[in-house]
């Protein structure tokens, strides 16, 4: 079997796929492909990070999404994390899964942010425009 180069291994359509064997929803694959071929050091690190969030949201629906602001025009991507229920419990192990995430991205410059919208599992995509409702950022 041939040896993948970097840029096979972080091409958007693998990354996607990856992160789709993972059960994270992708509602805009076009939007997301296009922000992983402009960031390839996220690229390289969302499916692994997206992993360990996994590993440790169990009970999560992950759902990754662009997002831009409606302030700066700038467009970045949020992994949303949607829980069957929320409690103090399931918000304490949503901060200790963004510090894990975060900690993938500590050297990069734009990185994804993890959060919830505090919304059902099956809720449809956020808006493309908004604020994040819910205000955790990874510290």
């Amino acid at each position: 079997m041939p040896k993948l180069t970097a840029e096979q291994k972080t091409a958007p359509s693998e990354v996607i796929a990856a992160l789709q064997r993972l059960g994270v929803l992708i509602p805009r694959e076009d939007a997301v492909a296009e922000s992983l071929r402009s960031a390839p050091e996220v690229a390289s690190r969302l499916a692994p990070a997206l992993e360990r969030v996994r590993q440790m949201l169990p009970d999560a629906a992950l759902s990754l999404e662009p997002y831009t602001d409606p302030e700066s025009g700038e467009t970045l991507l949020v992994v949303y994390a949607r829980f069957p229920e929320y409690s103090e419990v399931s918000l304490q192990r949503m901060d200790e899964a963004q510090q894990a995430f975060a900690a993938a991205f500590q050297d990069t410059i734009d990185f994804p942010l993890l959060t919830t919208d505090f919304k059902p599992p099956n809720a449809p995509p956020s808006p493309a425009a908004g604020r994040l409702s819910s205000g955790r950022r990874p510290h």
